[in-house]
């Protein structure tokens, strides 16, 4: 498909400062190479510098993340709180695992380290991914040159609002968006249109949408409360399961630097 008339507008942008921890709503983001600007910069690792997620460590739902002056304030209901700057000072730096990838990371503010293990019940740590450390996006998808940040596998995730009527349709509640952490929600697009845009433009800013998304059980977790209840993974796996996953949402790949904004028109390229 070609067109040079928008195809959807994009509604709302969400950045996730700490990978699995809570997302912050923006009006504005700028995109780099890995992904949003400040979006899953940060990631709570185990003692053997081992990724955390929310998949294995559901108190991870409990804590939120809001913006405060050079950087983030941690917080969890009753556990007080914790701040981390936008970008880690120099310092002890040591390889971190994500999936199969090791990267280098640079450590974090000892007192958040304290905090985060607390809140979380464990023993854990919070690094930060320096500009000069390089994670390649998966070669099979992505361009020689292609980097990600400590998201699963891709620089940016986009989902349609139509997507998620449809799903909430057929489960017969209504859902957040935040159960799929997306980082750009789109809509005025028919439901699962976005699966076919392998090249389009979000404002000013050229995308690849090189595959849909993977979805696991974490779906199935109220995103406020951490509380799990089935159904939704099922009714995805019920129509939308093909490549040996269940798919809602389509990765993206940025083919520049630029910003994105709420209003932005949606353009297939």
């Amino acid at each position: 498909m070609n067109s040079a008339e928008p195809v959807a507008r994009l509604a709302s942008i969400r950045i996730y400062p700490v990978k699995s921890l809570g997302g912050i709503e923006v009006e504005s983001a700028v995109v780099e190479g890995p992904g949003l600007r400040d979006d899953r910069r940060w990631m709570v690792v185990d003692p053997d510098g081992l990724f955390l997620t929310r998949r294995e460590v559901p108190a991870m739902f409990g804590v939120s993340v809001k913006p405060e002056g050079e950087g983030f304030r941690l917080a969890a209901g009753g556990r007080g709180s914790a701040w981390i700057p936008r970008v880690a000072a120099p310092g002890e730096s040591a390889p971190v695992r994500v999936w199969k990838d090791e990267v280098v990371a640079v450590s974090g503010p000892s007192e958040a380290d304290a905090w985060v293990s607390e809140a979380l019940g464990r023993r854990c740590r919070l690094v930060h991914l320096p500009s000069v450390s390089r994670r390649a996006v998966d070669p099979r998808y992505g361009q020689p040159g292609d980097t990600v940040s400590f998201a699963d596998g891709y620089p940016l995730l986009l989902a349609s609002a139509s997507s998620l009527a449809d799903v909430e349709r057929r489960v017969g509640r209504t859902l957040s968006m935040d159960r799929f952490r997306p980082n750009l929600v789109v809509d005025g697009s028919p439901a699962f249109a976005e699966d076919d845009w392998r090249r389009l433009s979000v404002g000013a800013v050229r995308f690849d949408g090189v595959k849909p998304c993977k979805r696991c059980v974490v779906v199935d977790t109220d995103p406020v409360d951490g509380r799990r209840s089935d159904g939704v993974l099922r009714a995805l796996a019920a129509f939308r399961r093909w490549g040996g996953g269940v798919r809602f949402g389509v990765n993206l790949v940025p083919r520049g630097p630029g910003e994105v904004r709420v209003g932005d028109d949606v353009v297939i390229r």
